[in-house]
């Protein structure tokens, strides 16, 4: 099966400006051909033939940081996580990580939408985070107490399926009221980094404390989700090892900006600017110092599957990343983040043909990436 998508101008997900006058041919799963129009290959004659309208056709988007099990009944966590990888996969994101949910459903979803099954991204997922006793949401955490424990609840998600391991470094009280400690301690983080790192897989942070991330890069994490209190010391060091940044910007902003509204109370209102503009400097700065970012939303917890759009936006508004280098950070350098490069996030013959057609240019305006005329994963048309 062979489709040929032409009349399109072409971003390749590195390239600083989209290619005018381009076709694509999909043969099967991949990318047999992408360049200009009039060079089509012979084996492009027989393809059935798609009008790109003079639409921008770019890499799928990935979202490196969602949660599709929630938002729905524990017990039909499946069927909810289903539903929400259909709708992110219409949103144009062919490829995500999912970063931690009550039970193992992303994991069983995640294989279901694998075997061609159910519409949705490829789905990298952790299964459960691990954290400790009392430093998560109650029930949704593999909790640990000890660096031993800690090595037992990553082999229990390793055993599950997990394709990445999640640790909540900066712990999350249950309530206000509630007193935790400003990170899992850096012994019971290296413990993890050990264990994932011994059986082939990644291992990421939620950092929201400067001591979480901070204990969370000594310790030898891949990367750093939110960060939103990062120091100077803190982003030399990740800068130094390599360690990436998922900053969840619109999250954030969900979060704080009602605080922000007028007719709050002036303390309320000030507690949330402080911590907008704390995150919005770490990634800001973090952006200068050369640590690597990649898109990622924390969708669905309060932001919608369609918030890579905005996240894009803040990336450029707020970070001070370039469009492209935004827009990168949601196709190709996520796919390094992922793992994946080999296999996605950049348009090159031989890769998936996991693709994104939109009306505008998004290296123009970001906005465009809301208006979607085609999505295709592995070659298919969703």
């Amino acid at each position: 099966m062979s489709t040929l998508i032409t009349n399109i101008r072409l971003w390749d997900g590195l390239a600083e400006r989209a290619m005018e006058g381009a076709a694509l041919l999909i043969v099967d799963e991949r990318v047999a051909w992408a360049g200009a129009r009039g060079d089509a290959p012979e084996a492009a004659s027989g393809a059935e033939v798609v009008d790109g309208d003079g639409g921008t056709l770019l890499p799928g988007l990935i979202d490196a940081h969602i949660h599709l099990g929630w938002g729905g009944a524990s017990a039909r966590a499946e069927e909810t996580t289903l539903r929400n990888a259909a709708a992110a996969l219409a949103t144009g994101i062919t490829a995500a990580r999912d970063l931690g949910a009550p039970s193992h459903a992303v994991i069983t979803a995640a294989r279901a939408i694998a075997r061609g099954e159910a519409p949705g991204p490829h789905l990298i997922a952790a299964g459960r985070p691990v954290a400790m006793p009392g430093g998560y949401a109650p029930g949704v955490a593999a909790e640990a107490d000890s660096p031993e424990a800690v090595r037992a609840a990553v082999a229990a998600q390793v055993a599950a399926g997990a394709g990445i391991i999640k640790v909540i470094a900066s712990p999350v009280p249950a309530g206000p009221e509630v007193r935790v400690p400003r990170s899992f301690g850096e012994a019971s983080l290296a413990a993890a980094a050990g264990a994932a790192h011994a059986v082939g897989l990644r291992i990421t942070a939620h950092a929201h404390s400067l001591d979480g991330a901070r204990d969370a890069v000594a310790a030898g994490f891949d990367c750093i989700e939110h960060g939103y209190r990062l120091d100077a010391a803190t982003i030399a060091e990740m800068a130094r090892r390599g360690t990436w940044l998922v900053p969840t910007l619109v999250a954030m902003e969900a979060a704080q900006a009602p605080q922000m509204a007028p007719g709050r109370p002036p303390e309320t209102a000030a507690r949330a600017r402080e911590r907008w503009e704390a995150a919005v400097e770490a990634a800001r700065q973090a952006h200068r110092a050369g640590v690597r970012i990649a898109a990622g939303t924390d969708a669905i917890t309060n932001v919608p599957v369609t918030a890579i759009r905005r996240e894009v936006a803040l990336l450029i508004e707020a970070a001070g990343m370039s469009p492209v280098q935004a827009l990168r950070a949601a196709t190709s350098d996520a796919a390094v983040l992922l793992g994946i490069a080999q296999e996605t996030g950049r348009i090159h013959a031989g890769l998936r043909a996991d693709l994104l057609l939109l009306a505008g240019d998004p290296l123009d305006d970001p906005a465009a990436l809301s208006e979607v005329r085609g999505v295709w994963r592995s070659g298919e048309r969703r």
